[in-house]
């Protein structure tokens, strides 16, 4: 018979604070304050709230109202996550005339297991977007530099933000109409095919488009040192023939405090293309917004986006 505190557990086994603080601890580590990469910040305020965020002691006796807290926790913790309160599986609802079976136990307990596991993960209709920064140059030509910082007022609003699946997006785009051999139409393939939106994630780079080179395993909680002054290398696209010259970079860094990143944009005009005249670049526009978590009771604030520098 599994002691309190140990699952798996079956018919006739006790269910004790240990068992409810094992369950709730994971909750609380996903949902609360927590460290690093744990924690939504739920704590009230500007952010959301969850119900079971008090352990039990030992003499406590747990109560089926108890229960029902984890219930409305893990479930919004799975619609965040992935979209259905029931993807991990389906939580039975307890009651004074519903009682808990072993099975039932398990159940919370692994759901808080998958919960505590994909606390980075966010579905998409958990995300909010926010406009950020979206300045626009006309018939420019050589290198263009956008710098911007993302300030989100404390470390721990960032971690919260990052934790809870909240990202930054940086679009670059140019008003031209078609993907083809001119320089705008190829500048146009570099964001629209090769770019995309490139996503800032808690522990990864990602890329709505399929070209140049994503660095993805940078992040804010990885392999980025934090108040270094130079300049970490996100993405990079070039162009092809005959403007293999042109180029996109987005580059980031993060200061010492960890509650500002700042990201850096490079849109490098180098090819002389056409023998005779090198023409001027079209309307380029360089955009950074956020998502953030903003539904199922799980809140983040937006951070601050400001261009410092440039374009």
């Amino acid at each position: 018979m599994p002691l309190p505190g140990s699952f798996t557990k079956v018919s006739g086994d006790a269910f004790g604070a240990a068992d409810y603080n094992d369950i709730q601890g994971r909750i609380n580590s996903t949902l609360g304050t927590g460290t690093g990469d744990q924690g939504y910040g739920q704590n009230g305020g500007s952010y959301g709230t969850f119900q079971s965020g008090s352990s039990q002691s030992a003499s406590n006796i747990i109560l089926a109202s108890d229960i029902a807290k984890f219930k409305t926790d893990l479930d919004n913790l799975s619609l965040h996550q992935q979209g259905s309160s029931t993807f991990y599986r389906t939580l039975p609802t307890i009651s004074a005339t519903n009682p808990f079976l072993a099975s039932d136990l398990n159940s919370y307990y692994n759901t808080s297991v998958d919960c505590f596991n994909n606390r980075l993960v966010a579905h998409s209709s958990a995300l909010s977007f926010t406009a950020g920064v979206a300045p626009s140059f006309n018939n420019w030509n050589g290198t263009r530099t956008h710098e911007v910082s993302v300030a989100f007022g404390s470390a721990n609003a960032a971690r919260w933000f990052f934790n809870s699946g909240g990202y930054i997006a940086i679009q670059p785009s140019i008003a031209y109409a078609s993907f083809d051999a001119t320089k705008d139409g190829k500048w146009k393939t570099m964001f629209e095919t090769d770019t995309g939106i490139v996503q800032f994630r808690a522990r990864s780079t990602a890329r709505t488009g399929s070209g140049g080179t994503l660095s993805n395993t940078l992040g804010y909680h990885q392999n980025i040192t934090y108040g270094s002054a130079s300049w970490a290398t996100l993405f990079f696209v070039a162009s092809t023939t005959p403007y293999a010259a042109n180029d996109y970079t987005v580059n980031v860094k993060i200061n010492a405090a960890g509650d500002t990143v700042s990201f850096q944009m490079i849109f490098d005009d180098g090819a002389v293309g056409n023998p005779v005249v090198d023409e001027n670049v079209g309307n380029t526009t360089s955009s950074v917004s956020s998502y953030r978590s903003n539904a199922y009771s799980i809140v983040v604030p937006a951070p601050t986006i400001t261009t410092t520098s440039g374009p």
